[in-house]
């Protein structure tokens, strides 16, 4: 299992590309489309890591289940409209201040689709705790 931690996060407007997928294939595309519009569109940041980009599984993603999934990139609140404007393609909104869990999984956060299942195991039984 992996050592789970948690943070406490401020309320913050994020810019959101959300989709339902039926696959990693899908997925993989919903996380390139994102990050295209980002490279095409850049934006301010925001610190680390209140600023960083990240992605949600609102539920199980696998040929019998459809997600969705959400990537989300944090924008200056003062900005958030003017930016929103800029980018049609993406979903403005707000998030509540909140408690997050998260695992690190090193530098490049590269692991296996058997250490994905061990990292989402560790998270579930964290929150049960």
């Amino acid at each position: 299992m992996y050592e789970v931690d948690a943070r406490d996060m401020p309320a913050r407007s994020l810019l959101c590309l959300k989709r339902n997928v039926t696959g990693w294939d899908q997925a993989w595309a919903l996380g390139k489309q994102f990050v295209g519009l980002l490279r095409d569109h850049p934006l301010p940041r925001l610190e680390a890591p209140v600023g960083a980009a990240f992605c949600i599984y609102w539920s199980e993603v696998s040929e019998d289940s459809d997600g969705p999934l959400e990537w989300c990139r944090p924008v200056p609140e003062e900005r958030a409209k003017e930016l929103s404007g800029a980018l049609p393609e993406l979903t403005l909104r707000t998030e509540p201040a909140h408690r997050e869990a998260l695992v690190h999984l090193g530098r490049y956060g590269e692991v296996s689709p058997a250490q994905w299942q061990l990292v989402s195991e560790s998270l579930h039984t964290w929150g049960e705790g």
